[in-house]
């Protein structure tokens, strides 16, 4: 009896120590959050405009072309994690000025990430962001909560085929038009807009959170501009009319309500099928055009 409870015991701290190693490797591994909180604490006195937002901005913004910005936007971020990455970083940049707040199809009506199969996507702000939403005690703060992709990013770590990357001034890399799937067009930007069309459950809670970003750009003198990124028309032609409207809308109210200037990319014609990832992605191309319009478009107007 007493080797089978040494053996358990022996068995127990070997496993734990397999685990420990396994969640301090994956944390080692440079992932979107931790390269930008790296890179915002290193050169937050450089930056002048932030960018918000979900994917459609993170892939859709190119800092380098447009001096002394940064791209603060990530995957499936709602208006929620906006206002967190604001108050952080915004409250690390002393010379900033504007802040740009993209606007997507689905912003207002977002569900909140820990509410959705995406739950995990919290852990990378609680872990690389040191985000205060849930406790240090909390599934949030480990990578081993979620097995299936606690593996993958085991396997990419061994197998060198690590490819969720940003660069050093924040902006999606991994969206090429070389990998571009056949069906982005058809497929993918049809099930995109039927998946970013949901119930308006969230829509209160969500402009709590917008007002908030309002409130903090009033309170440090920050100019507040909001846009929406370019999307093909196999995506904004399979939009829901209803939760289309009710987002223009809501832009529209803000914006009468706070005197906010808004800059709308979403049908623009300059943009074509070389420009896009999938329907509502643009490439690294159409990121390069993009970039580079609106910094005269809009940033050389604000000097």
């Amino acid at each position: 009896m007493k080797r089978f409870l040494i053996t358990i015991v022996l068995l127990s701290v070997a496993l734990l120590l397999t685990l420990s190693l396994g969640e301090y490797t994956v944390r080692q591994i440079p992932n979107p959050y931790k390269i930008k909180n790296h890179q915002m604490i290193r050169h937050a006195d450089d930056t002048e405009i932030i960018f918000l937002g979900s994917s459609h901005a993170y892939y859709a913004i190119r800092p380098q072309y447009i001096p002394h910005s940064f791209n603060l936007a990530n995957t499936s971020q709602n208006l929620q994690y906006d206002y967190f990455m604001l108050e952080k970083y915004g409250n690390m940049c002393k010379g900033l000025k504007t802040v740009v707040l993209p606007i997507s199809y689905f912003t207002f009506f977002a569900y909140d990430i820990e509410d959705t199969e995406l739950w995990w996507y919290a852990i990378n702000y609680k872990i690389y962001m040191d985000c205060d939403y849930h406790s240090d005690f909390s599934k949030y703060n480990l990578e081993l909560s979620h097995p299936a992709v606690f593996r993958g990013k085991l396997k990419s770590k061994f197998f060198n085929t690590e490819n969720n990357i940003c660069d050093s001034l924040g902006w999606g890399t991994n969206h090429s038009l070389a990998s571009r799937s056949s069906t982005w067009e058809t497929l993918y930007a049809i099930s995109a807009a039927k998946r970013h069309t949901t119930d308006w459950a969230y829509l209160d809670k969500n402009i709590s959170y917008f007002k908030k970003i309002v409130s903090y750009c009033r309170t440090h003198s920050l100019s507040l501009v909001l846009l929406t990124t370019p999307t093909w028309h196999t995506y904004y032609e399979n939009l829901n009319k209803k939760q289309l409207d009710k987002m223009y809308s809501t832009i529209a109210q803000m914006q009468k309500e706070y005197d906010l200037p808004y800059y709308d990319y979403m049908r623009d014609s300059r943009f074509t099928n070389k420009d896009f990832y999938d329907g509502d992605h643009l490439n690294e191309f159409g990121a390069t055009k993009f970039s580079r319009m609106i910094k005269q478009e809009i940033f050389d107007k604000l000097q």
